[in-house]
């Protein structure tokens, strides 16, 4: 089930995050949001029965139906197979794990997991999980971490060449992944790639992982 989630969280973040880089800019100033606390048919949510039964679902169909989609209901034969684990990264503080993950038989479509587990910790640690937009080594300058030889919509030299991520590409999105505040504050860290789930060349709408459900 834990898998499940985790699949679709990415696969969703993936498809949205692909969207929302290539829709256009349209003025949306006659657009209003509809009240939270008031539900579709005008009745006011005054109790948590109100909000559980009743809103909370209503919500979640207009997330389904306007900006997610649904999870997916077929299953697909994932497979998991480690690439590397380093129990001595970042200087000793934590251990660096690398996982493939395929989404069918002839491999053709997988993701990579890239994992940041503290160090020093005797049990299981929340971790962060979020996507990154330019393969797994540019959330840190990290040498061990895998270089994505997926398709990216960079072009700028020399982090990026022929759409290709580089050596140069290495941490270049490290602002936005303070690896070593989660890891001190006791927490993990997961990302992968958004173009492993989903491309965000032109005409891919059918590419990606998409098409196995």
């Amino acid at each position: 089930m834990k898998q499940k989630i985790i699949l679709s969280f990415l696969l969703q973040g993936a498809i949205v995050s692909s969207c929302f880089a290539q829709a256009p800019k349209e003025a949306a100033a006659d657009y209003h949001l509809p009240e939270v606390m008031r539900t579709q048919s005008g009745k006011t949510v005054n109790s948590v029965a109100d909000w559980e039964k009743v809103r909370r679902p209503e919500i979640l169909a207009l997330f389904e139906k306007n900006v997610q989609g649904r999870t997916p209901e077929k299953a697909i034969p994932v497979r998991f197979v480690s690439m590397s684990v380093n129990p001595h990264a970042l200087n000793g503080t934590a251990t660096r794990k690398q996982v493939r993950v395929y989404f069918s038989p002839d491999e053709k479509h997988y993701m990579d997991l890239l994992l940041y587990l503290p160090n020093n910790r005797n049990k299981p640690v929340p971790v962060f999980l979020g996507l990154n937009f330019g393969g797994n080594q540019v959330v840190h300058r990290d040498t061990g971490i895998i270089i994505s030889k997926q398709w990216v919509r960079y072009t700028s030299e020399p982090a990026y060449k022929d759409h290709l991520g580089t050596e140069a590409s290495r941490g270049t999105q490290g602002d936005d992944w303070p690896v070593e505040k989660i890891l001190a504050a006791g927490y993990g860290l997961a990302t992968a790639y958004y173009g492993d789930l989903q491309p965000d060349s032109a005409n891919s709408v059918n590419a990606g992982i998409a098409p196995l459900f």
